[in-house]
């Protein structure tokens, strides 16, 4: 993962959600911190996005914060890293990052990445009503 390659908000949202974990003790960064940070974004592209596919940021940020409480805590850790999952949506937004033809890894692909995941987060949107399709639509409006 290039950081180079990342948009400015993308590299926000990462920094935030490293964070977001030292706050809370978290020995890694999970999905459910970056999208946490993503939603938080101002300006960013995340929370208009949500809203335009039907959804509440705020319901998805109640429904984080419940997944992040979960988290096991872990006092005096130093080391952040990234946790598998994370890694596997940044490969996968690289991949969409690539059939759409950008140049820069961003939130958005970042989140189509998330809508797919095997994971908590993943499950939560797709029952929150997000497909990859929807987005797609809802980023060309």
């Amino acid at each position: 993962m290039n950081y180079e390659q990342m948009t400015l908000k993308m590299q926000d949202a990462l920094q935030s959600a490293s964070s977001l974990a030292q706050q809370r003790d978290h020995s890694e960064i999970g999905n459910e911190h970056l999208l946490y940070a993503m939603l938080n974004q101002k300006d960013g592209m995340i929370p208009p996005l949500v809203e335009r596919i039907g959804l509440q940021p705020s319901s998805l940020q109640t429904n984080l914060e419940n997944l992040l409480d979960k988290y096991p805590v872990v006092k005096g850790q130093t080391q952040m890293s990234l946790s598998s999952s994370a890694q596997k949506v940044l490969a996968k937004a690289e991949k969409e990052m690539a059939s759409l033809k950008d140049q820069f890894l961003s939130t958005e692909h970042v989140f189509l990445a998330m809508i797919q995941a095997d994971d908590n987060v993943g499950e939560l949107l797709r029952k929150s009503g997000c497909d990859r399709n929807t987005v797609l639509e809802a980023l060309k409006s």
